[in-house]
């Protein structure tokens, strides 16, 4: 991972500020940074968001840490890190979604999209504002990208959650530390050396001076694997591959903040076929994709599904691209 590519990384968490920023006018109804957090039990607090669980009894003991992180099972995906700070401020996820942005359980994302080998953080309140699933082929190896960053309410300071999250994900070494700030965001990232598995980790996180306790997270992980790309994008990737005879060289799935033209997720992905653009468009024509609307090009044919997908064909390649809300 370039240093360049870990400065957007670090921006693009900084999003979620500029996505708040619509808010910042709510912050006095928001906890005070000294505010003793709650130790009431989590239905306490779904029950009564507005209420007193936000506040503890004079003379009550100090509460228990936020987090913690729990040991994954097996050969499965990384530890689970448990944040227990409680349920966003309203104004923040009002703000948020009026603003054009998605937010995501991140049990959603795993239902639909699989589990990766990033830590997951779970807890009340975790919401996914960012995710990325890549695979691509690069000199003759996979190269795969997880990315995801989560807002939550944590008791705990944001150096010691980027700490249990790189522990988490077993991040070897000393890292190396950039800050950035925006829209009165105070962010870090934290690079990890490479490890002797060909792994990069970069874990990153943001507190807001108008949301107190309030913390973005983020962690990426890149690779080389044996593991091809999963076909899982779309019901059409599968089909398509059979009838081109290909293989899958590059798939992608984003989450992140709306773009121009308001979608938040992106779906890519790019079939090798020693198949001509005449030869695949009969083969899927007259096959998966019969009855999509169909527009030549010079050398290339693009076809449009009811759902907004298109795939395009040209000589020896078939691109799959969709792109709207969650």
């Amino acid at each position: 991972m370039t240093s360049r590519r870990r400065h957007r990384r670090a921006m693009t968490l900084a999003v979620v500020a500029v996505v708040l920023a619509g808010c910042a006018h709510d912050a006095g109804s928001e906890p005070s940074s000294t505010a003793a957090p709650s130790t009431a039990p989590v239905t306490d607090a779904l029950d009564d968001p507005g209420g007193s669980a936000g506040q503890l009894p004079p003379g009550s003991a100090d509460p228990p840490a936020s987090s913690a992180v729990v040991d994954a099972i097996g050969d499965g995906p990384a530890a689970t890190l448990e944040v227990s700070g409680g349920d966003l401020p309203p104004s923040v996820t009002g703000a948020y979604t009026s603003n054009g942005g998605d937010l995501i359980t991140p049990e959603e994302w795993r239902r639909r999209f699989g589990e990766s080998h990033l830590p997951a953080v779970a807890g009340p309140g975790v919401m996914l504002v960012e995710a990325t699933q890549r695979v691509e082929r690069r000199d003759g190896a996979w190269l795969r990208t997880d990315e995801a960053s989560w807002l939550a309410m944590s008791n705990q300071g944001r150096d010691a959650i980027l700490t249990e999250l790189a522990e988490a994900a077993a991040a070897d070494g000393e890292p190396t530390r950039t800050p950035s700030n925006i829209q009165g965001a105070d962010c870090v990232v934290d690079s990890y050396p490479v490890s002797s598995g060909d792994v990069e980790w970069t874990v990153q996180g943001c507190v807001y001076e108008n949301f107190p306790r309030m913390v973005a997270i983020g962690i990426s992980r890149s690779a080389t694997t044996d593991a091809p790309p999963p076909d899982a994008a779309d019901p059409t990737v599968a089909p398509i591959v059979v009838a081109l005879d290909g293989t899958i060289t590059f798939s992608e799935v984003k989450l992140g903040a709306p773009g121009p033209d308001g979608a938040t997720l992106h779906l890519s992905t790019q079939v090798s076929t020693a198949a001509g653009v005449d030869a695949a468009s009969i083969a899927v024509t007259t096959g998966p994709l019969a009855g999509w609307q169909t527009f030549p090009g010079e050398g290339s044919l693009l076809l449009s599904g009811p759902t907004g997908a298109t795939w395009t064909l040209s000589d020896h390649v078939a691109v799959f691209t969709w792109a709207g809300r969650w």
